[in-house]
């Protein structure tokens, strides 16, 4: 088999393995689930993933590159609009319900947040997952800063934990959308000025140290 179409092959596995994660959750997603998804000779996936660690950690990894590319394409928006906290929370606003509202992202988001919840009893996904957020964070520290607002890592910290658990908690009620978006523009806006405002009161106190 070619290496084109090996890569072709592995990555419908691991879309697969997303949809299965995203739609059923942890305890349904098997290499024979995979395989059944895909409608290939059972074995297949195995074939590729010796081990569901091995599976987990390619749908991890897939999932990272696509919210990259994502945050990427959010941060181009932000080229149009006037630098201020206002703005940032227009682009974290668009984000959040985007991952809520379509399908596939919605799907993605689940499965992520699944993977999350794996890793805390998996020290070896648990560095990977490790290793995501901080990145993750400073991707978005970056966007924040291009707009002229500059929040450190512990703010940036917060900033994405409030945005899971927006998530988190849309995918539990199953809504698929956003309850209330004038309310929590308006909360978005104060919580990133107090962070903000929070950050400037910190820097003499860190330089007269």
């Amino acid at each position: 088999m070619s290496p084109e179409r090996t890569e072709g092959r592995v990555t419908d596995m691991v879309d697969a393995a997303i949809k299965i994660l995203g739609t059923h959750g942890a305890r349904a997603l098997t290499h024979r689930a995979v395989d059944r998804e895909l409608g290939v000779p059972e074995g297949s996936t195995s074939n590729y993933f010796r081990t569901r660690h091995a599976l987990l950690e390619a749908v991890f990894e897939q999932i990272c590159a696509l919210d990259a590319l994502f945050l990427e394409r959010v941060a181009e928006l932000g080229n149009d609009l006037a630098p201020g906290v206002e703005s940032v929370v227009e682009l974290v606003v668009t984000a959040v319900e985007k991952w809520i509202v379509e399908p596939n992202y919605r799907q993605r988001q689940r499965a992520r947040i699944e993977i999350y919840l794996i890793s805390s009893g998996d020290e070896q996904l648990a560095s990977v997952v490790s290793e995501f957020r901080d990145g993750f964070r400073r991707q978005m520290a970056k966007v924040f800063s291009q707009l002229g607002v500059d929040i450190d890592q512990g703010g940036m910290r917060l900033v994405i934990s409030l945005a899971d658990g927006m998530i988190l908690d849309e995918l539990i009620a199953g809504e698929t959308g956003l309850v209330d978006k004038d309310l929590l523009w308006k909360a978005w806006v104060e919580f990133l000025t107090t962070l903000t405002g929070a950050a400037r009161r910190r820097e003499p106190e860190l330089q007269s140290e």
